[in-house]
């Protein structure tokens, strides 16, 4: 069995405005993403964050996000889930 991290993330992301007003401050008009799910995979650069996986015995399919790690700006484990590897 292969043990996954229970993850809330909080991330910020690049966003464009097309035909809108000037915003007067940047740094506010941006609010941070949550997401939440599972960790399955963590490289020195990124997460990569599922929100739902379905199994078969070809492999697993999933809904997921890859989220660089300069982006989160929180991160808090709800614990662990366990599941088995498919042959």
């Amino acid at each position: 069995m292969r043990k996954y991290k229970i993850v809330a993330i909080l991330w910020e992301d690049h966003t464009q405005f097309m035909q809108s007003p000037m915003v007067m401050d940047p740094d506010t008009a941006i609010l941070p993403t949550l997401s939440i799910g599972i960790i399955y995979k963590e490289t020195p650069k990124s997460y990569v964050v599922v929100s739902d996986i379905e199994r078969y015995n070809s492999g697993d399919e999933a809904t997921y996000l890859i989220i660089r790690k300069p982006a989160v700006v929180s991160i808090k484990e709800y614990g662990v889930i366990k599941l088995r590897k498919i042959k």
